[in-house]
């Protein structure tokens, strides 16, 4: 007795012809040996036998072969379903932030001074221009909704001069800060469309904590 397997849709993978093609030949077959029997037909009824065996045999390898490949989407399926869940459950989290965004305070120092008019700045204080090492944070502002993108020197802070950090809040979506340097700390001399920037020996890196609210 053969169960007939489902019928393939859309959805199904491309086994599942196989599997349709390969009952029709066990039926087909069946209907052989049955004929050979009723015509008492020995030879004709030994080859009948053997294509029947051949087409259950060819039968099970396409069930098998259904199997494995649906056992395969229904994984993959699985895993993206899995990651649309993720995906949506961070975007529910981006949206539900409020007006504030994404908040930064620094937990360690520096990035260097870099700018000579404020070469005579005393040591832990921002700085007005920030030329080849910085940190980027589009919209970034203060409490008091002073907006600065560029962030260089030993405090994040937008304001030019600052001895402390301050929290740094940016409303932009999605969220996204980018480090940029000139790979040196030495000094940069001044010349056709170049700037220069003062030698920095004491640059340590930077941290930042992270929130979003």
């Amino acid at each position: 007795m053969f169960v007939s397997p489902p019928q393939p849709n859309k959805s199904q993978p491309p086994q599942a012809q196989a599997v349709i093609d390969a009952q029709t030949a066990v039926t087909a077959a069946q209907a052989a040996v049955t004929a050979a029997q009723a015509a008492a037909n020995p030879p004709a009824l030994v080859a009948a036998q053997s294509a029947l065996a051949s087409a259950q045999s060819s039968y099970n390898s396409a069930q098998s072969a259904f199997n494995t490949a649906q056992s395969s989407f229904n994984s993959a399926q699985s895993a993206y379903t899995t990651s649309s869940s993720a995906a949506t459950t961070a975007n529910n989290a981006a949206q539900s932030s409020s007006s504030s965004g994404s908040t930064f305070t620094t937990t360690t120092t520096t990035f260097g001074r870099q700018d000579p008019v404020n070469a005579g700045l005393p040591a832990g204080t921002t700085l007005a221009v920030c030329y080849y090492d910085y940190l980027l944070i589009d919209g970034g502002r203060d409490i008091t909704n002073a907006v600065t993108d560029r962030y260089c020197g030993n405090k994040l802070n937008p304001s030019n001069g600052a001895s402390t950090s301050v929290q740094v809040c940016t409303p932009i979506r999605p969220f996204r800060i980018t480090y940029h340097t000139d790979g040196t700390e030495g000094a940069v001399a001044a010349g056709t469309n170049i700037l220069p920037a003062l030698a920095d020996t004491g640059n340590t890196g930077f941290c930042l904590d992270f929130q979003e609210r």
